[in-house]
């Protein structure tokens, strides 16, 4: 302390004292936390050397007249719960000192950490500063309950979709039926106007040529319907119901199939 190394002899006189306690010491340690600016700590140890004084020892007014300086300048916190915090809500003081809603406490200069926490919900953290003389109030509550968002989803769009693959199916399996039977007369006309060398008459052969541009229109007709109705099957098993909003229809025609959708998707 002579050398004016406080913050030094602070270490060595709280290591004395927890190896053998006195009041002189306590007395030195206070004086100490003084000089570093630990105001409240100097306070609590000048206040506990006189608790441990004798009425007639030459340090009591020293200690008193130090513990009256130093109560007048303390910085005071109290902390109350802000509207809406649990009544089981933990509130804790720089990560070690729980905190009574209420209480008046006696604290440090500088900066400070307020954390209150209550089951089910998320914890806040308050930081704040006081300086000498500072009386300061904190309301405070824990984080308001989190509650998990669905994924967003949309089981309507996702169900008409099922239906249009549903419809672009049927569309194609109807497409297939109609080209089908068309190959069939054309096959038929083939053979009974064509000998087996594939020479024909000339009904014959426009059955032949109307058969080869059939058969791409039928082979598509097969593709488009199974991926269409396997499309619908993997929807409809893996999105919820909702309530119709869209109307699909299709059907095969001469020469083709139609598909008609209707409603709001």
């Amino acid at each position: 302390m002579k050398r004016g190394e406080p913050a030094h002899a602070c270490a060595k006189f709280a290591a004395s004292q927890r190896l053998d306690p006195a009041p002189g010491t306590l007395l030195n340690l206070s004086e100490c936390e003084e000089a570093v600016g630990k105001l409240a700590d100097a306070w609590r140890h000048v206040r506990e050397t006189l608790s441990q004084l004798a009425e007639d020892d030459d340090r009591v007014p020293i200690a008193r007249q130090r513990a009256e300086s130093l109560e007048r300048r303390v910085p005071r916190l109290i902390v109350e719960l802000d509207d809406g915090a649990p009544k089981d809500t933990r509130l804790v003081l720089d990560e070690a000192e729980v905190v009574t809603p209420g209480q008046e406490l006696v604290i440090n200069p500088g900066s400070h950490v307020v954390a209150a926490t209550a089951p089910g919900r998320a914890r806040r953290v308050v930081t704040f500063r006081v300086s000498e003389h500072e009386r300061l109030g904190l309301r405070i509550a824990p984080e308001p309950a989190r509650t998990e968002a669905p994924a967003p989803v949309a089981p309507g769009l996702s169900r008409t979709w099922a239906w249009v693959a549903g419809g672009v199916g049927l569309a194609g399996l109807g497409v297939v039926a109609v080209s089908g039977s068309i190959l069939i007369g054309k096959q038929k006309a083939v053979d009974d106007h064509c000998d087996t060398n594939r020479r024909c008459d000339a009904f014959g052969y426009d059955a032949a040529q109307d058969g080869q541009r059939l058969e791409p229109l039928y082979w598509g007709g097969w593709i488009v319907g199974g991926l269409g109705v396997v499309t619908s099957a993997v929807l409809f098993a893996t999105t919820k119901p909702s309530q119709p909003r869209t109307q699909v229809s299709a059907g095969a025609l001469p020469g083709g199939a139609g598909l008609s959708v209707s409603g709001a998707f």
